[in-house]
């Protein structure tokens, strides 16, 4: 009998155990569930907050030539008394058989956003969005501003306006400004050094940033292309036009990036006495800028710990510079335990590789700031 009453209470245990268990199952799936629901909820306000979704909509006014639906926002003084039906049917004229097309503009205006239209790449109207009311995540919402279409209602067309501008891109790049590709004659100042200047090995020449000069008349329309053919973005700078650099994480950074993190966990150890330098250069360099700055670290005054740990690792900003070389920046928070204290060290490097028998090895580095 003590044994039957035994088994029934391990019984009864065991169905209140998987009760708790299973409830605990469900409490947690549903936290999970909740927690992706508010996840894709912030992503879908996020990607509707982008401008692009409000430019379609006010750039289909122009590409349908709904010019009934511009003439309420064109400047009365321009109008010159026309009526809606006389606008409608200027403007149509006026576009009859043309291509019409809209594109962003670069402006120094940190808050609106200013679309151009084109006619056969002639523009021919501008419009703006506005920051209207935020979302519940506190992203912006935008709404049409403004717009007008004043260089046609003109009888007399308006003096044109000329003026220089100049444009800051890498020497590689193609710089195209109201649709002319600027060549060689229109760099007035070139050999401008970049942040990869003294770091590269023999043979590899790094890359220098040139200035061109253009002569336009109105809005200046600038694009600029690197090397690859890919667009860069291009803002306004102290009354410059400045063409960002095109990083290659996304193509390098998924068959490198493991490496480079251990790589850079090395380095971490060598500066705390917790890897040999013989370890650590077998992935850097004999006689390299790498190695010799390695080598000539003195590690005496460094306090001895009892470990170390890494956290918030990453490596970005990957740059090609020729077939057998490339940098990329790695960051990460060093956490080094000693005897009497825990400290840790925001560190930030940028490494430059070089290819040698089919192997990346660590040729220099810089000290970096680290960006929390």
């Amino acid at each position: 009998m003590a044994k039957k009453i035994t088994l029934k209470k391990l019984r009864r245990r065991n169905r209140r155990f998987y009760t708790i268990y299973f409830a605990a199952l469900a409490v947690f799936a549903l936290a999970v569930a909740v927690g992706c629901a508010m996840v894709k909820d912030v992503l879908a306000e996020y990607e509707q907050s982008q401008p692009e979704h409000e430019a379609e909509k006010v750039a289909a006014i122009f590409t349908g030539r709904d010019f009934e639906s511009v003439y309420p926002y064109e400047d009365p003084a321009y109008l010159d008394g026309a009526t809606m039906e006389e606008y409608v049917s200027f403007m149509n004229e006026n576009t009859e058989g043309m291509d019409i097309t809209w594109r962003k503009k670069i402006t120094a205006d940190s808050v609106n956003v200013t679309y151009a239209v084109y006619a056969d790449g002639k523009r021919f109207g501008t419009f703006v969005l506005s920051p209207a009311q935020k979302t519940r995540h506190g992203f912006n919402l935008w709404a049409l501003s403004s717009m007008e279409t004043t260089i046609f209602v003109h009888e007399t067309p308006p003096e044109p306006v000329y003026g220089s501008i100049r444009v800051k891109a890498d020497s590689r790049s193609t710089v195209t400004v109201n649709g002319e590709t600027l060549t060689a004659s229109a760099i007035v100042e070139s050999g401008i050094p970049t942040e990869a200047q003294g770091h590269m090995p023999k043979g590899v020449d790094a890359p220098t940033d040139v200035i061109y000069e253009a002569q336009v008349t109105g809005d200046a329309d600038v694009s600029v292309t690197d090397h690859n053919g890919l667009p860069q973005t291009v803002t306004l700078q102290d009354g410059a036009y400045v063409a960002a650099v095109n990083y290659e994480d996304d193509t390098l950074r998924p068959a490198r990036g493991e490496w480079i993190e251990k790589l850079a966990q090395a380095v971490a150890k060598y500066f705390t006495k917790n890897m040999s330098l013989n370890t650590l250069t077998r992935r850097v360099e004999e006689n390299s800028p790498a190695y010799n700055a390695l080598a000539a670290f003195d590690l005496n005054y460094i306090k001895d710990n009892i470990g170390q740990s890494f956290s918030d690792m990453k490596t970005f900003h990957y740059l090609t510079y020729s077939d057998k070389c490339f940098s990329c920046d790695v960051q990460f928070n060093y956490t080094v335990r000693f005897y009497d204290a825990t400290k840790d060290y925001p560190s930030a490097y940028r490494f430059f590789f070089r290819r040698v028998d089919d192997l990346w090895m660590l040729y220099d580095f810089q000290i970096m700031n680290y960006q929390p």
